[in-house]
């Protein structure tokens, strides 16, 4: 099993498919998991995403998530922000070898994403956001409920403790409890917005039952480099899953559109 340890003593699982190599100038591919996933959860995804581009591709998983140590600083209001800041840029130092990166995310990964390229010292080639959340809408709220109402009647805690074991339950009321605070009802993070500059790729399901087309006009007002909008009929929070093709087909587009500009600059 593959860790590193970061500045405050944690260690943090991470995996590879295509491990970089020093004779190559292929930008890494690191994927961001949900707020409720993790590496394992990404399923066949990441070795689809190196076969298709040649890429290395990264995932590790967040403190307090899958096989990742506790986390100590848990669900307060800025987490988003601390990931992004803080966490995200010693795990890219440690296991990148200051090659060029892209930052793939779903959902609360999404949102670390598009922060991380606002705050990092060293920016990502491009962010892909998948299903981010940049502003709370009454979607997003009544989406938060339905994930309460599921953990406590169905068998969700059950599936996701195969992934995050026996801390399962604090890490999923700590996360609810988080985001269905009052003062979460308020928050955003257009100061973040405001400062990304890189080009960015915005997938969504039109029946995503976390957010709405007001996320990319939201980010549209904001942002420096207007994003791409994939937007995807009949499709819910997890595109990648439930439209594997069609989600792989358009990331190619658009990272060979990343490519060319990155060789002509």
């Amino acid at each position: 099993m593959s860790k590193i340890k970061l500045d405050e003593g944690s260690q943090v699982f991470y995996q590879w498919w295509g491990k970089p190599s020093v004779d190559s100038n292929k930008p890494i591919i690191i994927l961001l998991h949900e707020g409720l996933g993790c590496t394992a959860m990404w399923r066949e995804f990441p070795e689809a995403l190196h076969k298709s581009t040649d890429c290395p591709v990264l995932s590790y998983d967040r403190l307090g998530y899958g096989k990742s140590s506790k986390t100590k600083y848990g669900f307060k209001m800025d987490y988003i922000r601390y990931e992004a800041e803080v966490l995200l840029p010693q795990v890219i130092g440690q296991l990148c070898q200051e090659k060029d990166f892209i930052l793939f995310g779903h959902s609360d990964g999404a949102t670390i994403a598009l922060s991380a390229a606002s705050c990092m010292v060293k920016r990502p080639l491009a962010v892909v956001a998948e299903a981010p959340h940049v502003i709370i809408e009454e979607v997003t709220v009544e989406g938060l409920k339905q994930t309460q109402s599921l953990m406590e009647t169905g068998d969700t805690l059950y599936k996701l403790s195969k992934y995050h074991g026996e801390r399962t339950p604090d890490l999923v009321y700590d996360w609810l409890e988080c985001w269905l605070s009052g003062e979460m009802k308020q928050w955003q993070m257009d100061d973040l917005l405001s400062g990304i500059d890189v080009p960015v790729l915005f997938i969504q399901g039109d029946e995503d039952h976390f957010g709405s087309i007001a996320q990319y006009e939201h980010m549209v007002g904001l942002m420096k480099t207007k994003p791409d909008l994939y937007w995807i009929e009949k499709c819910g929070h997890i595109p990648h899953m439930q439209y594997k093709a069609e989600v792989m087909n358009r990331f190619i587009c658009f990272f060979e559109e990343i490519l060319a500009r990155s060789r002509a600059e």
